[in-house]
């Protein structure tokens, strides 16, 4: 008997369907990795790396200072360039400008001064150019130290501000003689930006991890790639890590941020040229928790649905509120407005999604099942046609992304996933973090006991309340009770942030 193709093609993905299940059923997936432990061990790794780079940065700059006591040009200038004004004094100096574009450009000036502290010549003559450096007061208070010091050798200043140029500067001491006798110094200045470019590589540190500088008076000496200024010298990082670190040397610990955000926190104290350095590499915990969830992603979808499910719901009578309805339709979403409340009726086999932005809009989308956010996989659009649906969800990410925010504030957006069914999260759920949400911005309200529900939201996401229909009559979920899918996460894997193992 000849078996029709309709018949053959439902044979074949009906016993296609089976094996996917069977291997689904039987499959030995739970996650092995620990997860701090193996976030620690890449952060210990990338601050070693990071070390490396700084005190081969810091050998080359010794190297070159120290070689300007040895540099026969740069002494004979040093003797001859004090001397009243004249044509060749003027050409000597432009001879000096061309020794330090060749062989000391890493430093940002060089100061000539005489033993009374004297500045006598300089690159950049800045403000501190023919000054004496003891008697200038507050203005070079951090160069002059060295100068009263009876020991004449070579000297380091770790980074402080420097007035004259109005930033962060560190300095070579190099002593001048003639003989035996004292004739004054070199003192090379040099600035932050190398270090902090060395520090702002930010590679395998993903979307929130950080390299920083710090020194002994808890400042900050590099940037925040978290802030728009420069917080070289200009923020104080009093957490635990900097205070572990001045009192232990080195070590890890889950934090609060000097943010107030909860990291993973690697951290440790050197010292270079006698001068203490704390070198802190961090990564915020819910990138931690979210990059863990994507390598272990079967085994978590498989029980997101029904840990939503068994949670406890604290039921609300709906208050009466004075702004005016806006429906929301199927397949479509749309943008509060000042006086008005969006609202979406009837989400049954539907799922309905509120976005909200901080401090900025937010929208509310009715997805239908005809949506590619319901086509499960690959093989299941292929069989349905899903090339001719749409991805509304992902439209108005892509949106937010464009017109609502700035990438640094892309994780300050919140997402509230609303459905009586499990079908669409965790298509739902990879779009969004895909885009680079993390767990802790998603929320998952599920009622598989309602018949459908109906969704309230006020303007700017103020407030999101889900009625539930059918679960023994109808009552209001408020959005901002239910926990987010990050703590979700860590409830199902057991994850304990107050330990490191």
């Amino acid at each position: 008997m000849k078996l029709s193709r309709v018949f053959r093609r439902r044979l074949f993905f009906g016993a296609l369907v089976l094996v996917l299940a069977a291997l689904i059923l039987f499959s030995t997936d739970e996650p092995s990795a620990n997860v701090k432990l193996e976030t620690f061990e890449r952060l210990n790794s990338i601050r070693s790396e990071k070390k490396s780079e700084v005190f081969e940065y810091f050998s080359e700059v010794r190297r070159s200072a120290s070689s300007i006591a040895e540099d026969s040009f740069m002494l004979r200038a040093f003797e001859t360039i004090g001397q009243p004004g004249s044509a060749a004094v003027r050409d000597l100096e432009f001879k000096i400008d061309e020794r330090y574009v060749t062989k000391f450009g890493k430093f940002y000036d060089i100061l000539f001064v005489d033993p009374s502290g004297y500045v006598f010549h300089s690159i950049k003559k800045e403000s501190d150019y023919r000054t004496n450096l003891i008697d200038a007061g507050d203005l070079t208070k951090s160069i002059s130290r060295p100068l009263l010091d009876p020991d004449i050798g070579e000297k380091f200043v770790g980074f402080d501000y420097y007035a004259p140029s109005d930033e962060p500067a560190a300095f070579f001491y190099i002593p001048v003689y003639k003989g035996e006798e004292h004739r004054g110094w070199f003192i090379l200045q040099f600035a932050l930006n190398r270090i902090k470019s060395i520090l702002a590589d930010r590679e395998e540190l993903g979307r929130t991890g950080e390299v920083y500088l710090v020194n002994a008076q808890k400042l900050m000496l590099t940037d925040s790639r978290f802030m728009s200024d420069s917080t070289a010298l200009q923020l104080v990082v009093d957490t635990v890590a900097v205070s572990e670190a001045l009192k232990e040397g080195e070590g890890n610990r889950i934090i609060e941020d000097y943010r107030n955000v909860k990291v993973f926190s690697s951290y440790e104290k050197f010292n270079l040229f006698g001068v203490d350095w704390l070198l802190i590499a961090e990564i915020d915990e819910r990138e931690v928790i979210t990059e863990y969830f994507k390598k272990n992603k079967s085994f978590f979808q498989r029980r997101l649905a029904n840990y939503s499910a068994n949670m406890k719901r604290e039921k609300h009578i709906r208050s009466a509120r004075a702004s005016k309805l806006r429906r929301v339709d199927v397949d479509e979403f749309a943008k509060t407005i000042e006086g008005a409340e969006l609202v979406t009726y009837g989400v049954a086999t539907c799922t309905a999604v509120a976005v909200v932005v901080p401090d900025g809009p937010a929208y509310l989308i009715h997805i239908s099942p005809t949506d590619e956010i319901y086509m499960t996989n690959s093989l299941t659009k292929f069989i349905l046609g899903g090339d001719e649906y749409h991805n509304l969800l992902g439209a108005m990410v892509e949106r937010v992304k464009r017109y609502d925010v700035y990438p640094s504030e892309l994780n300050g957006v919140q997402f509230v996933v609303i459905a009586p069914h499990a079908s669409s999260i965790n298509k739902v759920v990879d779009t969004i973090v895909e885009a680079g949400i993390e767990l802790a911005n998603i929320k998952f309200l599920y009622n598989p006991k309602a018949l459908n529900a109906n969704v309230f939201l006020a303007h700017h996401g103020s407030g999101l309340d889900v009625e539930w229909v059918g679960d023994g009559g109808s009552y209001i979920e408020r959005a901002e009770e239910a926990i987010d899918l990050g703590s979700v996460v860590r409830a199902i894997s057991g994850y304990d942030a107050t330990s490191v193992n």
